[in-house]
């Protein structure tokens, strides 16, 4: 008979295309990872993986039997939740996402309503910084998922990229330049620039630009902050062009407040990234709320919502 536990290594294994990094997020070894694969191929009397230079890989009838199986799956932990006990629902989990300062903004607070409609019972902490301080965070262990405006280098981290961002110049509606729609690198020499520099010195944007821009262009920095807020208070005040993420200013941009000036021939997009201690366990809430991100992530790299009943009648048919 196939067991859930088989059903959870198969899943494990089809996320990780590994068989040692499926052991380790399931807390088995690898030996107990092959013993359940294999099991369940010699039941189903198909065969599911196969091995490749870089690890494993599903094969197609694999990939067609693993989304029954992630239905399956993701139905039961809707079961749980639905049913769960008067002494379940008294011993709440708690998971620690970090976010730097774009992705806090509008991204993973909306990801996380989202998943805490899903798992009520998860009580759930953001810490927010800049991204180096969320590394150090993470290397700590002080949360478990991040999202950080710029991929992580750091060792024993994992970074994965997750949704589109962008890196814009705004002004205030007061502000002299909020007549015009663009700016030129060679007027970047004379507009009074605003930036967040971050509370070590060492914030990404200016970084950023300089990469997008010649080295010849001269910039002025006229201010530099260490918090997002009191950059968008100075840019709100006149004090010159601010150089930021749109998530940051979302709010302002939509009410009139601020107004974007866009960069002539120079791309300033990015991506947002999930990142993640590389080889050590993560907690049940934790691995749920990867699943859930990931869920969520169209091919264009921004969130899509998939109704519970939508997800409801897909496992229904599957089970038929």
């Amino acid at each position: 008979m196939i067991t859930l536990h088989q059903l959870r290594v198969l899943s494990a294994v089809a996320k990780r295309l590994n068989l040692s990094e499926a052991g380790r997020a399931l807390g088995v070894t690898q030996t107990a990872v092959s013993h359940a694969i294999k099991g369940l191929e010699n039941q189903l009397e198909i065969k599911l993986i196969k091995k490749v230079r870089t690890g494993v890989e599903l094969t197609e009838v694999g990939e067609a039997f693993r989304t029954g199986v992630e239905n399956i799956l993701n139905l039961l932990d809707d079961l749980m939740q639905t049913h769960s006990t008067k002494k379940t629902q008294l011993s709440a989990k708690n998971l620690t996402i970090g976010a730097s300062h774009g992705p806090s903004s509008h991204l993973v607070p909306s990801l996380l309503t989202r998943f805490q409609r899903n798992f009520p019972l998860v009580h759930i902490v953001q810490r927010t910084g800049t991204s180096a301080e969320i590394e150090e965070l993470l290397l700590n262990r002080s949360v478990e998922i991040a999202f950080i405006s710029n991929p992580s280098n750091r060792p024993g981290l994992t970074s994965e990229t997750f949704t589109a961002e962008r890196l814009i110049f705004v002004v205030a509606k007061s502000h002299r330049m909020a007549k015009q729609t663009k700016i030129t690198k060679s007027s970047l020499a004379y507009v009074q620039l605003l930036i967040d520099n971050g509370k070590d010195g060492k914030g990404t944007t200016l970084k950023i630009l300089r990469q997008r821009i010649s080295e010849r262009i001269k910039l002025n920095v006229a201010m530099e902050f260490d918090n997002p807020e009191a950059l968008k208070s100075a840019i709100r005040t006149g004090g010159g062009v601010g150089l930021l993420y749109a998530d940051m200013v979302s709010d302002e941009l939509r009410d009139g407040g601020l107004k974007e000036l866009t960069l002539a021939g120079v791309n300033l997009n990015g991506n947002n990234h999930l990142v993640y201690l590389k080889d050590a366990p993560i907690s049940l809430p934790a691995m749920k709320f990867l699943e859930f991100a990931r869920s969520f992530k169209n091919r264009n790299g921004s969130l899509r919502i998939r109704a519970r009943s939508q997800i409801k009648q897909q496992v229904r048919k599957e089970l038929r």
